[in-house]
C-alpha cells in the first residue's frame, strides 16, 4: 500500500505556519540527441552531449534505464543506476548482450533534498513531539527506515539516487527496482504532502525537478559483440511499390571497418517477396504491406522499412505521393500514443495495423492548418509491433511503431 496517503492525516495536528520556500523556478530540461548506436558490454559510454542544455535547477544526473526489463512496480523500464557524468559501462550493472538502455537527463535541487531530511529528522513537528514521533503514528519507523539506507542526515543525501531510496522508504516499498515513471509519480504525491509536514519539511513547499522522459530527448544504447557496427541503417523508412512493382533496397552500417555484417528478413506478408541476398523487394498484385527488417548481425542494432503496395497508384502518381510531416512519439509506448503533425487543413484517416495486416484502430479526423497534436489511446494493443498509416488524398505518412508491455 502506498504510504503518502496516510500524510493527510497530519492535518490533524496544528501546523506550525511558516514562511515557506518560493515555488519552484521556470525550467528547461535537458535533452540528449534522440538515437540508438552499438556499444560493448564492456565499454564506457561517451560523456552525453545536451542539444537543449537544461536550465533553472542547480543539479542534473542522468539516470539510466533498461529498455527491455520492465521495473518491479509494472509502470515502465527499470531505473538500473544513476551518473552524474552520464559515463557508464554496461557490464558493471549486470548488462549484456543486445541489453538496451537508455541516458535520461534529470534536474533537480540537492539542497532541498538534504534541508527535508534533517528537518524530519532532528526537528519538532510541534513544540515535545518530534517529527519522527509524529510521523510514526502514520508511517511507521521512517525515521529508523532512512537510517537503515545509511541516511541520517542531509548530508548523507548526496545524489540522486539517494532521492530513489528515500522515495522508496515514504512509498513503503522495499523493491529495489522502480521506474522513471513511477519516480516522478511519488515526488509528485510527496509534494502534495510537504504542505502538511510543518517544521518537517524545513520550509520546502515542493520538491523541483525536471526530466523530459520521451525517447527523442534521451540518449540509447544497444549492447553488441566486440568490433560491432555502432549505427545500422535501412536506407529508407517507408516504400510504395505499384502492383507487381519492384525495388532494390540497399543499408549501411558504421564503422564499416568492423566484422559486423547485416542480416535481412521480411515480416508479415501474403504477396510480396524479399530475397535477402540481391535484397529485391517484388510486390504482389494485391494491396499488402510488409516489414523488411535489417539488423546488424554482432551489434543487435536494427532498422526498419515499411514496404506498402497500392495497386491503385500509377507510376506517375507513386513518385508524387508526398509525405505527411509527422512525428510519433513515445516509440516504443505503452498506454499513450502522441502524433505530432504540421500539416494543411484536410480530412486525414489515421489507422494502426498489426503485422499479420489486422487493423486495431482508425480515425477520421478534420485537421485545422498547422502544428497540432493528435493523442491515440493505445491500452486495448496487445504489446508487439504495428504500423501506423496517415493518408490524406496523395498525402501519406507509414512508420513503424512498437507497444511494449
Amino acid at each position: 500500500m502506498n504510504r503518502f496517503l496516510p500524510l493527510l492525516l497530519l492535518c490533524c495536528f496544528s501546523i506550525i505556519s511558516l514562511q515557506l520556500q518560493a515555488q519552484c523556478p521556470s525550467t528547461t530540461p535537458g535533452q540528449l540527441s534522440g538515437t540508438t548506436t552499438g556499444i560493448t558490454a564492456n565499454s564506457t559510454t561517451p560523456t552525453p552531449v545536451f542539444t537543449v542544455a537544461p536550465s533553472g535547477l542547480p543539479n542534473t544526473e542522468f539516470v539510466v534505464i533498461q529498455q527491455d526489463s520492465i521495473a518491479s512496480d509494472g509502470l515502465g523500464s527499470r531505473i538500473v543506476t544513476s551518473s552524474l557524468s552520464g559515463e557508464i559501462t554496461p557490464s558493471a550493472f549486470g548488462l549484456g548482450q543486445c541489453n538496451r538502455f537508455c541516458l535520461v537527463p534529470f534536474s533537480y535541487d540537492l539542497s532541498q533534498i538534504q534541508l527535508i531530511v534533517d528537518s524530519l529528522l532532528t526537528a519538532e513537528y510541534v513544540p515535545g513531539t518530534s517529527c519522527c514521533a509524529a510521523a510514526a503514528q502514520f508511517l511507521g519507523n521512517l525515521c529508523g527506515e532512512l537510517m537503515n539506507n545509511g541516511i541520517n542526515s542531509g548530508a548523507d543525501v548526496t545524489g540522486l539516487a539517494d532521492l530513489i531510496t528515500i522515495v522508496n522508504v515514504f512509498a513503503g516499498t522495499s523493491s529495489s527496482t522502480i521506474s522513471l515513471e513511477n519516480l516522478i509519480s511519488s515526488i509528485t504525491q510527496l509534494n502534495q504532502a510537504l504542505l502538511l509536514f510543518g517544521n518537517c519539511s524545513g520550509g520546502v513547499m515542493e520538491l523541483c525537478y525536471d526530466v523530459d522522459n520521451t525517447l527523442s530527448a534521451m540518449d540509447c544504447y544497444v549492447i553488441g559483440l566486440s568490433n560491432a557496427a555502432t549505427n545500422v541503417s535501412a536506407g529508407q523508412d517507408t516504400v510504395w511499390l505499384t502492383a507487381n512493382g519492384t525495388t532494390i533496397l540497399s543499408g549501411t552500417y558504421t564503422p564499416n571497418s568492423s566484422s559486423d555484417s547485416l542480416v535481412w528478413s521480411i515480416l508479415n506478408s501474403s504477396s510480396i517477396t524479399f530475397d535477402p541476398m540481391t535484397l529485391e523487394v517484388t510486390a504482389g498484385s494485391t494491396t499488402d504491406s510488409a516489414w523488411i527488417i535489417c539488423q546488424g548481425a554482432r551489434s543487435c542494432l536494427t532498422d526498419t522499412v515499411v514496404v506498402i503496395v497500392n495497386p491503385t497508384l500509377s507510376t506517375t502518381l507513386q513518385q508524387q505521393y508526398t509525405t505527411i510531416n509527422a512525428i510519433v512519439s513515445p516509440n516504443p509506448f505503452r498506454d499513450l500514443l502522441a502524433i505530432t503533425l504540421d500539416v494543411p487543413s484536410d480530412s486525414y484517416t489515421i489507422s494502426i495495423c498489426d503485422v499479420m495486416g489486422k487493423q486495431h484502430h482508425q480515425q477520421q479526423q478534420q485537421l485545422s492548418q498547422g502544428k497540432q497534436v493528435l493523442s491515440i489511446p493505445t491500452l486495448q494493443l496487445p504489446a508487439g509491433y504495428y504500423i501506423l498509416n496517415i493518408q490524406s488524398g496523395s498525402k501519406q505518412y507509414a512508420q513503424t511503431i512498437i507497444k511494449q508491455p
